[in-house]
């Protein structure tokens, strides 16, 4: 049943994590400095920034698919999607519903490839509506003003690429979307996002560098702002706070050093996230829709 396979995917990406912070480090470094170096910029600028942005399959790419209809060959996005995204039909679409555990399973691909920008995607994702009595919904879309709550479990797998950056990478959320029949219209989103993977980042003055991560977005106080005829972009409509923890590992001559990284992302319904780093002067302004630095912090 899809739904143990999640559950398995989970343990052995918690296993992954931990390995890579323990196993065969050389150096491990809790930042604590007042600044960060350019290059580590540049590595906090890729790995956070993909994780949270629409356009590299991150958090808010997660929160479209959460809250989007099912379709004949794929989701129907309640949000607006970015620009990049248009002409790019999901692929492989397949639907299955489990009526013991009122789990609805999905899985797709998404591909994208623009002169600037491209991503490959797979993805499973799990779904249980349940009404305000807390019993299953199997057409949870017949009448949605039944849909109290939104159970959201889902892994994506896939690699992104940009000028300045490349990554692969794996995704697990595991959320729950509650207050769907609001009167105010706000949305709350509990839970988390943690994922692994490897970047390639680009020196703005030549050359490259690879890194290894980890990353965990704990979703302190998110909510989200139904759309309207005035506002219907996910970035704009999403605020509150997330706690992360990333883990960088850099190889060099078979030698690993291994920086961790803790703080806040502030959501401000603005378009952006503001992060911060626990122990650091040093900010980071970073775009919701592509993940890129509006600003050098500081």
């Amino acid at each position: 049943m899809k739904s143990r396979s999640l559950i398995g995917n989970i343990i052995l990406l918690s296993v992954f994590m931990g390995s890579l912070v323990f196993h065969g480090c050389s150096d491990v470094t809790n930042t604590t400095k007042e600044e960060l170096t350019e290059e580590e910029v540049l590595v906090l600028e890729g790995v956070l920034g993909n994780a949270l942005s629409e356009e590299d399959e991150g958090l808010l790419s997660g929160m479209m698919d959460m809250t989007g209809r099912f379709g004949t060959n794929g989701l129907n996005h309640r949000y607006r999607r970015s620009g990049a995204f248009e002409g790019s039909p999901f692929g492989d679409f397949t639907r299955e519903y489990d009526p013991e555990t009122g789990i609805h399973s999905i899985s797709f691909t998404r591909d994208v490839d623009r002169p600037q920008w491209s991503v490959s995607l797979s993805a499973l994702m799990e779904y249980q509506f349940t009404d305000p009595d807390g019993a299953f919904l199997e057409f949870p879309y017949a009448d949605s003003t039944f849909i109290q709550t939104i159970q959201f479990n889902g892994t994506r797998t896939g690699q992104t690429e940009r000028p300045n950056r490349s990554s692969s990478f794996e995704r697990v959320a595991n959320w729950t979307l509650s207050d769907i029949q609001s009167v105010d219209g706000v949305m709350t989103l509990e839970g988390s996002q943690t994922g692994t993977g490897s970047m390639m980042v680009s020196r703005p003055a030549g050359g490259e560098f690879s890194r290894e991560y980890t990353t965990q977005l704990d979703l302190v106080d998110v909510t989200l702002q139904e759309a309207t005829e005035d506002e219907d972009r996910l970035p704009y409509l999403v605020s509150g706070v997330i706690e992360y923890q990333t883990t960088i590992t850099k190889t060099v001559n078979g030698e690993e050093t291994v920086n961790e990284y803790s703080g806040t992302i502030e959501l401000s319904e603005n378009g952006e996230a503001l992060v911060r780093f626990f122990g650091l002067k040093r900010t980071l302004r970073l775009n919701l829709a592509n993940g890129s630095r509006v600003d050098s912090g500081s």
